[in-house]
């Protein structure tokens, strides 16, 4: 509650004075005895007594009518929030190759499951668990897979954990028909949904009235190979990118000595597999689309990587905290109106003196 005339209240203070004068004692004729004791001897009727809350009610009705004149309302509080938000795609290599072992917090792992690991930490955040990942919530994230072929594994939304569960779901292609690096094609499929993301996202009933807007697009392109596979080559790919405005954050993974597990009659066996990832093209894809290009070998610089993109590449959120208020003088009046008028009805006829 809220009331904008407050000085209204020093009113207050002269009601007393005012029942006061308007209930002293007046002097009227009377006829006079000379002893008092046989009229106070005569029983008072309930309207001598109810007669006496009068002032009262006259007393509570100004009252009433001063709280009015202060002018109650009720205020609404309001906020709105202006985002320019960066619209990110996260494409992964899903291939065979990528099943080979990278570290993940000192134990061993798949590059891919490395990889879907702490791409839940750079869209959720991290800090909860000490981590300098703050998460990209305010952001349009979406996701894009290859092997031989590309796919949309997640179109672009609003939804971290959407996008960290759906990773998770990510398998490497396990059959010969379907494995292959087709980078090129990855990397188009991912600039073709950013360059019509403004449209699409104005287009979404849950984005009606909302001031959103994308600030830049971003890829984050994760691959531990070569191109071998698909229709466009990963140079047009980045030329595309380029055209649209789109930067490219190349990451190569397992440019180091890696390992293979292969199963044989005596056991699980780690063979060390030569790298064969093409970090020359990766690197002019980077300086084509303005993007830069990484790499890692394990999950520490994964998190690295990841911090220095979220520094490059920030979101602004403007924020305006205001009030709206509503009159509730109304009832007051009527309230502080209507004991008034009681109290001049109750005055007038039921406690009316009689001469």
């Amino acid at each position: 509650m809220h009331f904008a005339s407050p000085w209204a209240f020093t009113l207050l203070a002269l009601i007393p004075p005012a029942i006061w004068w308007a209930t002293r004692p007046r002097r009227r004729a009377a006829v006079r005895y000379s002893a008092l004791a046989p009229l106070n001897a005569i029983p008072r009727g309930w309207r001598t007594h109810a007669a006496r809350l009068l002032p009262l009610v006259r007393a509570a009705s100004l009252a009433v009518l001063i709280v009015a004149l202060a002018r109650p309302q009720h205020g609404i509080g309001r906020i709105e929030t202006s985002t320019e938000a960066v619209a990110l795609q996260v494409v992964i290599d899903r291939s065979g190759s990528m099943g080979q072992e990278m570290e993940f917090d000192g134990q061993p792992s798949t590059r891919l499951d490395t990889v879907k690991r702490v791409l839940r930490e750079f869209v959720a955040g991290n800090e909860k668990s000490g981590g300098k990942l703050k998460g990209r919530r305010q952001d349009v994230l979406g996701l894009v897979t290859f092997a031989r072929y590309a796919e949309t594994v997640c179109p672009p939304v609003r939804d971290p954990e959407a996008v960290a569960d759906l990773a998770d779901a990510i398998k490497l292609a396990s059959q010969r028909w379907e494995d292959g690096t087709a980078i090129g094609d990855g990397l188009a499929l991912a600039a073709a949904r950013l360059e019509r993301i403004d449209e699409e996202l104005k287009a979404r009933p849950e984005n009606v009235g909302k001031d959103l807007t994308v600030k830049s697009k971003v890829i984050i392109l994760f691959t531990d190979g070569a191109n071998n596979a698909g229709e466009k080559s990963p140079i047009e790919a980045a030329n595309l990118a380029a055209k649209w405005g789109i930067k490219v954050y190349p990451i190569a993974i397992g440019t180091g000595p890696s390992y293979q597990v292969f199963r044989s009659p005596f056991g699980d066996q780690r063979l060390q597999v030569p790298s064969d990832v093409d970090t020359r093209t990766l690197s002019e894809i980077a300086r084509i689309t303005g993007g830069v290009y990484h790499s890692a070998d394990d999950s520490a610089a994964l998190r690295e990587i990841y911090q220095e993109i979220d520094r490059l590449e920030k979101t602004s959120i403007d924020t305006v905290q205001y009030t709206d208020y509503e009159e509730r003088f109304t009832p007051w009046a009527a309230a502080g109106l209507g004991a008034l008028l009681l109290e001049l009805v109750l005055r007038s006829i039921v406690f009316r003196r009689t001469p």
